[in-house]
């Protein structure tokens, strides 16, 4: 066998070993999130609003504080944490934001660090939504609000009307290439 044959298996096997490795090195900085409850998974039908029943109690520690577990720097993200803040700043929260700059390990770090350190409220862009579900989970246990743009897990979800931005952005459109491109 000649040795340019030796040295392309070598550098395969090489290769090989080293994306072994990153992926479970990955695996192991992911962890899994102690079970909780699943929540709803079938359609409910609550009753209706009774204005005279006992309050919830809030959930015990809480700081009063809104994190934003931010995925990048891109400014749709950088309106988002604009908003964020000062919606934040009228009610008096503390307002932290911990961007990940699309790393996934340092998402889940930041979110476990919300998690011990009582935040009461998480708004997440996630990096990979399906690593970091289970620690969203967490959250949502400790009695966290979770709020998430686009993909669940979260306690509500910000996802823009598709549909119709594209039916309006379509409208004009073919608005502009009749009138001004005469058809």
């Amino acid at each position: 066998m000649s040795s340019n044959i030796r040295k392309d298996r070598l550098s395969r096997i090489l290769g090989v070993v080293a994306v072994l490795v990153a992926v479970s090195t990955a695996m192991a900085h992911t962890g899994i999130a102690q079970e909780g409850p699943p929540g709803m998974t079938r359609h409910v039908v609550f009753a209706p609003f009774d204005p005279n029943a006992p309050a919830c109690s809030r959930p015990a520690g809480l700081r009063k504080a809104l994190t934003f577990a931010q995925d990048n720097g891109r400014k749709f993200m950088q309106g988002v944490a604009r908003g964020l803040e000062l919606a934040a700043k009228d009610r008096g929260l503390t307002y932290e934001v911990d961007q990940a700059n699309n790393d996934p390990i340092a998402m889940m770090e930041g979110v476990r660090k919300f998690v011990s350190s009582q935040g009461g409220a998480l708004v997440i862009s996630p990096v990979d939504s399906q690593s970091i579900s289970p620690v969203i989970k967490q959250a949502i246990w400790s009695g966290a609000y979770v709020g998430s743009v686009v993909p669940p897990p979260a306690v509500s979800l910000l996802n823009a009307p598709q549909y119709l931005t594209g039916k309006v952005l379509g409208d004009e459109a073919a608005g502009y290439i009749k009138t001004r491109l005469k058809g």
